[in-house]
């Protein structure tokens, strides 16, 4: 079995991320700075080099300016068209 961060549902999980980053202008450095976090751990994440547990969730959707209810939308359309069921 796969883990976790292999998954091809976390794969696009971490893709959003990285496209609403980029949609909303936000550089991995703000982003850092707006979860106490270096920009290489930014990067880790983004790359999934590193797995997000649920806390770090939530402050992500903060620091992209998104509530919980519009990032899962996000996520689950996402992964729908993925091919995934989610």
């Amino acid at each position: 079995m796969l883990s976790s961060i292999h998954r091809e549902e976390y794969q696009v999980f971490v893709q959003n991320l990285a496209k609403v980053r980029e949609k909303k202008g936000l550089t991995q450095v703000v982003i850092a700075a707006r979860i106490s976090k270096t920009q290489s751990h930014v990067q880790k994440t983004l790359t999934a080099g590193r797995r997000m547990d649920c806390v770090e969730s939530f402050q992500w959707m903060k620091a992209l300016e998104m509530t919980p209810d519009e990032w899962m939308k996000l996520v689950e359309l996402s992964v729908k068209q993925s091919g995934r069921k989610g």
